[in-house]
């Protein structure tokens, strides 16, 4: 046995027995490939139970984890909002892992894992910089929104798809919206009267209507 080696082990000497060990098998004692030492039984070494002084099996208890935790951790096929993970890239950015991703507006974004779990990043940039509220189905005016489009506004705010009264359709960035039943500065003009100016409350009230006018007379909205 004295010279033999065994998967990372090389037979040194025999030894006797550890204390309290009964039997008459032989041990020895070998030096392992990664430096470290180990007195075990022959009988181990020759049917491979012992192939190492114990750094194999940590070693392969370390890359097991390795994959396991990189399993665990992959988020390739994953949606986080508009993107979806195609794959991991080599480079790292603040000790993170990058990942590219395909927006749903078709666009390639690399995102770093936090970026994306905390849902920091949500698409490739043609999501609006802030979230806004939903405005779907409320009338400013005489417009009705109709819904979130992907264009951003000059600040990279919202813009919104609205219909007016008169069947046209038209996008509307966030805070360009008149506020509903605002007061606006409109001219009246009195029925084969002068043109004067009055502010009238314009929820409802359409150009070419007749309204009710100071001293009862009918007024009616000129654009």
């Amino acid at each position: 046995m004295v010279g033999k080696t065994f998967g990372r082990l090389t037979v040194v000497e025999q030894v006797p027995a550890p204390a309290g060990v009964t039997g008459r098998e032989a041990w020895y004692r070998c030096t392992c490939q990664c430096g470290g030492g180990i007195t075990t039984r022959g009988t181990s070494l020759r049917r491979g139970i012992t192939q190492s002084c114990g750094c194999l099996r940590r070693e392969v208890t370390q890359a097991r984890n390795q994959a396991q935790a990189a399993q665990r951790h992959d988020l390739t096929g994953q949606r986080f909002h508009r993107l979806v993970v195609e794959g991991v890239l080599p480079q790292r950015q603040g000790g993170q892992r990058v990942w590219l991703c395909r927006c749903d507006c078709g666009r390639q974004h690399q995102a770093t894992t936090g970026g994306l779990r905390s849902g920091g990043v949500k698409s490739c940039g043609c999501l609006p910089t802030r979230v806004p509220d939903d405005l779907t189905g409320q009338r400013f005016g005489r417009l009705t929104v109709l819904a979130l489009t992907e264009a951003r506004g000059s600040n990279g705010g919202a813009v919104w798809q609205c219909q007016c009264d008169c069947g046209a359709q038209c996008q509307v960035p966030a805070g360009k919206q008149p506020a509903p039943r605002a007061h606006r500065q409109l001219r009246l003009r009195a029925a084969g009267g002068p043109h004067r100016a009055a502010v009238w409350e314009a929820g409802g009230v359409l150009p070419g209507e007749p309204v009710q006018g100071g001293g009862g007379r009918l007024l009616e909205l000129s654009v």
